[in-house]
């Protein structure tokens, strides 16, 4: 069976973005726990000194990251919505220390974990809005409040806010981009600019689970390219390169919807898996496929017509919850080896009705 334990949403994205969401999940569990336990000698202290205000405040914080805590555990809250909520407690609560502090209840080093909590949790993007609302806030904070604060040491924070921002930014936008690079170097086939065959089975296995959960139809192509091994033999491997090369541009250009996945399955055969369409709309992209490869007009001597040709196995079911990946898999296979034994450069469609027929014959045998 395939892997079905990725999120189901992950899917949809690059794997470069995937890892980075994980990153930060595990960034946001780790600020969550640290934070419960802070609450161990922060509220005691707090109480002990008289701060009435911070302990009551502190007390609403700590609270809100035990009770986020719990839900991110239980998957009740997406990631963006769980680091959302603790940044908003997080600079709640260092805005109101300020408020409720002065020289000598000084909360202000609190504001620089803002820019840092924020770039890791946020990202490069989201991360400049927080820090930039964070240093908006802070300079509205003092400036009703500056009877309580010296004006250097205001000068110095307000100064430092933002540099410590810039620096957290070209970090998180460095990770972000070494992290999409060896992504897409290590998911991508380098000839032919599709998902290769190591990301496969996990983005299958959530494309499927996502169709399952809507009750969409779920399409499957396995394609071949006909008789490329007499191709590579006739033209040599640097024009069997460039062939793939094509081909796999026309499966790009014809399954183009953000849920149509192209990976190279091995050697000259392509899989392409697309949820949500109507079979109709599956049969259309398959015979776009095969028309945009007759179109490359490539001679091949022992092809069909003349020229390089591909062959295609399809199936295409609407309600999953009586299949899984790999009995779509076998479907297409078998659809595919139909196109190949009747003549290639053709489609082949194994449909629910053609299963339920099978299905039928074997049980009067």
């Amino acid at each position: 069976m395939l892997n079905m334990s990725t999120p189901v949403s992950s899917f949809e994205a690059d794997p470069g973005e995937v890892r980075i969401a994980h990153f930060q999940r595990e960034v946001l569990t780790r600020f969550l726990y640290t934070a419960t336990l802070l609450a161990v000698p922060v509220l005691p202290a707090y109480w002990m000194v008289g701060i009435r205000p911070l302990f009551y405040l502190s007390c609403v914080f700590f609270a809100g990251v035990a009770a986020l805590c719990y839900l991110h555990n239980v998957r009740r809250y997406a990631h963006p919505a769980s680091a959302n909520v603790f940044l908003g407690l997080c600079m709640g609560v260092t805005l109101a220390g300020i408020w409720f502090g002065n020289e000598q209840i000084d909360n202000k080093p609190w504001q620089m974990l803002i820019p840092m909590i924020a770039f890791l949790l946020a990202g490069s993007r989201r991360g400049v809005w927080w820090s930039g609302a964070d240093l908006l806030a802070l300079g509205l904070v003092f400036y009703l409040k500056r009877a309580h604060y010296e004006p250097l040491s205001v000068m110095i924070l307000l100064t430092a806010h933002p540099i410590f921002a810039y620096a957290m930014y070209l970090f998180a936008r460095g990770y972000e981009a070494s992290v999409r690079a060896i992504s897409r170097l290590s998911h991508t086939d380098t000839l032919t600019k599709t998902y290769n065959r190591q990301l496969f089975e996990e983005l299958f296995g959530n494309l499927f689970n996502r169709a399952r959960r809507r009750q969409e139809g779920l399409a499957v192509y396995m394609i071949d390219i006909d008789h490329f091994k007499r191709y590579n033999d006739n033209y040599g491997h640097i024009a069997g390169d460039r062939a793939l090369s094509q081909v796999a541009e026309v499966i790009r250009r014809a399954a183009r919807r953000a849920t149509d996945l192209v990976f190279r399955y091995g050697g000259e055969e392509f899989c392409v898996v697309s949820s949500g369409p109507s079979g109709n709309d599956a049969l259309f992209v398959a015979e776009a496929i095969v028309e945009g490869v007759r179109d490359l007009n490539l001679p091949h001597v022992a092809g069909e017509r003349g020229q390089l040709t591909v062959s295609i196995g399809l199936t295409w079911v609407r309600g999953l919850d009586a299949h899984d990946t790999e009995s779509l898999l076998r479907r297409a296979d078998r659809a595919l080896y139909a196109a190949k034994t009747r003549g290639r450069d053709r489609i082949e469609v194994d449909s629910e009705e053609g299963a339920a027929a099978r299905a039928r014959a074997s049980a009067t045998l």
